[in-house]
């Protein structure tokens, strides 16, 4: 299994707060997503599992498969976003391909409802 790159871990109360704040939002199912266009040219991703959800463990596990998620279905997003994709309720005991769905096509909907950004996310 690949490594999540350094350059693609959204990390940092500062820029998470600022994608909640000003980010656009989308959800699909088990997943929830926040978007905000970024000056890096490179996608940002931060995994979220609140603490409504459950133990530690059990949230390491939703954190887990959404960053699976977004590493096996990356190519299908846009360049240049900040992305924090939020756990729901059952997103550990849906089927996997449900689960890779829900995440890429959460992320979709947050980044096609940024305002006033122009950018179209390319379908596949």
């Amino acid at each position: 299994m690949e490594k999540f790159p350094r350059a693609e871990r959204l990390r940092g109360r500062k820029l998470v707060g600022r994608l909640f704040e000003a980010g656009s939002r989308g959800a699909a199912g088990k997943a929830a997503a926040r978007a905000l266009a970024n000056a890096g040219g490179a996608n940002r991703v931060a995994a979220i599992a609140g603490k409504g959800l459950g133990g530690a463990v059990k949230r390491n596990r939703m954190r887990r498969r959404i960053r699976a998620a977004y590493r096996q279905s990356k190519n299908r997003l846009p360049q240049g976003w900040d992305l924090a994709i939020i756990a729901r309720p059952g997103l550990l005991e849906g089927p996997w391909k449900d689960v890779r769905r829900d995440v890429i096509l959460a992320a979709e909907r947050a980044i096609r409802n940024a305002h006033g950004d122009g950018r179209e996310v390319r379908k596949s």
